[in-house]
């Protein structure tokens, strides 16, 4: 015989189980999609990454030696890189994977970020200033347009970083 369950003293063992309580779903027109949700929440992502990226570039700027502050940094570029491409924002995407690699050797190599890429950096901080609202507006990121940013980036980077032959 199988060891059975104590059952307290008045309890009605033949009742039924309840079902467990259920969210109820949003009436059309109501709530939001899990998918505007998540939108949603980037969006927030985005733009404390935005305050995060401005106070560390203000922090090197007075100290280009700040490893703390070059490492926020990068994990910034980095952390956006990936929620921008989970999203579908390819371009946003390509853009902080830009900056992840600009400041990757200054990372790993110890050097100070130099002054023109600090103010490479500062640019691509400027053209991602007004992405939030353009992405929330459009759906899209297909209206951004880093070039510019992007060109002075790879400019700034090279000039320090010699690129394998």
């Amino acid at each position: 015989m199988k060891d059975s369950i104590p059952v307290p003293p008045g309890s009605n063992t033949n009742k039924a189980a309840e079902p467990s309580p259920q969210t109820p779903s949003p009436q059309a027109g109501q709530g939001q999609t899990g998918m505007e949700e998540y939108l949603d929440d980037f969006l927030t992502e985005f733009a404390q990454t935005l305050d995060s990226m401005k106070a560390a570039l203000d922090k090197l700027e007075i100290n280009p030696e700040d490893k703390a502050e070059l490492y926020t940094l990068y994990r910034n570029a980095h952390n956006m890189k990936g929620g921008a491409r989970a999203m579908g924002f390819i371009r946003l995407g390509e853009f902080f994977r830009r900056i992840e690699l600009s400041l990757a050797p200054f990372r790993d190599n110890g050097k100070p970020l130099p002054e023109i890429l600090t103010k490479a950096i500062r640019l691509a901080w400027a053209s991602l200033h007004t992405a939030p609202e353009t992405i929330k507006k459009l759906r899209s990121d297909s209206a951004l347009d880093f070039g510019p940013a992007s060109q002075k980036l790879e400019s700034a980077t090279n000039h320090y970083i010699r690129k394998p032959d």
